[in-house]
């Protein structure tokens, strides 16, 4: 497997959007979701144009079993300076 580097530098050192997104684009939802996981919240992201990976990782929060996504868990609180925020 390709080795992890830590979360938070991940999302700082993460490169800008190509065009205007409303949504505030796959980066910021990586930085929130570290914030989050910092907080000891566990966080899924999932494509939601696939409606049965939604459902999937719903199922996979219950038992604890495989989803299609990815999951942050906290071990620690990134700091919104560590993010870039």
């Amino acid at each position: 497997p390709a080795p992890r580097r830590p979360a938070a530098a991940a999302a700082a050192s993460a490169p800008a959007s190509a065009g205007p997104d409303v949504t505030g684009g796959i980066w910021r939802k990586v930085r929130e979701s570290l914030l989050l996981a910092g907080a000891g919240v566990r966080v899924a992201l999932v494509n939601g144009n696939r409606p049965e990976r939604i459902l999937e990782a719903a199922s996979a929060a219950r038992t604890g079993g495989a989803f299609t996504g990815t999951l942050f868990t906290g071990t620690g609180p990134a700091s919104k300076r560590e993010l870039g925020l």
